[in-house]
């Protein structure tokens, strides 16, 4: 899961660096709000998958 969250990272990094756009384009408002709904989602995920990684740890146990 891990691995394929990594490579779909990379994916969209790789797509969003074709696209060469200003400073000012970058730092607009909307696109910064997108950033951070995207980042709040990465870290949702992150957390999700910990408390699921403890819930199996904590059976096996």
């Amino acid at each position: 899961m891990m691995a394929a969250t990594g490579l779909f990272g990379f994916y969209l990094g790789r797509r969003s660096a074709s696209q060469s756009k200003s400073w000012r384009q970058r730092t607009r408002r909307p696109v910064l709000a997108r950033r951070a709904v995207g980042l709040l989602a990465l870290v949702a995920v992150s957390q999700l998958q910990r408390s699921a990684q403890q819930r199996l740890t904590s059976r096996r146990g």
